[in-house]
């Protein structure tokens, strides 16, 4: 059973179709590339997958039922925004720290998780900072580890590498196929440089000016 489908989806902006005619599945434990130049809609499929927005036509589910039922967190989506959406007000431990307090796990396993973290993303000696102080490619480190914290079963990741450094980038990419492979997470991520996404995906959507095609990998 897919766990994502859009079924013959459009988007519309000003009364303008940014993505037309979109039919595409994620199974579980599969990883997809949205890939294309800025404005053809590859942000607008993540937030319709997240149930942040609705289709102007069609439908888009998540294990069958309508994306834009119920909060993502809820249903074990983990998101990185290309604004990184950080918390202004919290430390880099608390933002780990914060999303972990939704979920049932005992204090040393939290614990653990944070710790690891902090070391995948570089951030363990800035643990205290907030993001104003954090440079570009630490706020990006800190949004993908606050994502990846919670174990989600799915990843919607919206450009995550593009600030990294190369060594940082390759500690995620590791930890993300770890996790389609011991977790089973399914990957959905967006990029217009496909390279940096390859790794981690098995096919690629590609996007153009209200048109799509699916490559195998």
């Amino acid at each position: 059973m897919p766990i994502i489908k859009f079924s013959n989806v459009t988007k519309k902006y000003r009364g303008e179709p940014v993505l037309r005619g979109v039919t595409a599945t994620l199974s579980p434990e599969q990883g997809m590339c949205l890939l294309g130049p800025a404005g053809v809609g590859k942000t607008s499929l993540l937030r319709l997958v997240a149930g942040l927005e609705a289709p102007d036509d069609g439908v888009v589910t998540v294990d069958d039922v309508p994306a834009t039922e119920g909060d993502p967190h809820t249903r074990g989506i983990g998101m990185v925004f290309q604004n990184f959406a950080l918390w202004p007000h919290m430390s880099v431990e608390k933002h780990l720290r914060f999303v972990l307090g939704a979920q049932e796990i005992p204090r040393e396993e939290a614990a653990q998780r944070i710790e690891r973290m902090l070391t995948l993303s570089g951030l363990a000696e800035k643990r205290r900072a907030k993001p104003a102080v954090l440079s570009k490619d630490h706020q990006q480190g800190l949004a993908l580890a606050r994502a990846l914290i919670v174990h989600p079963r799915l990843l919607l990741l919206d450009e995550p590498f593009t600030h990294l450094d190369a060594q940082v980038r390759s500690h995620f990419i590791e930890e993300i196929l770890r996790r389609r492979s011991a977790d089973h997470t399914s990957v959905f991520v967006a990029t217009r440089q496909c390279e940096e996404a390859l790794p981690i995906v098995d096919r690629i959507l590609h996007l153009g000016k209200g048109t799509h095609r699916i490559e195998e990998l």
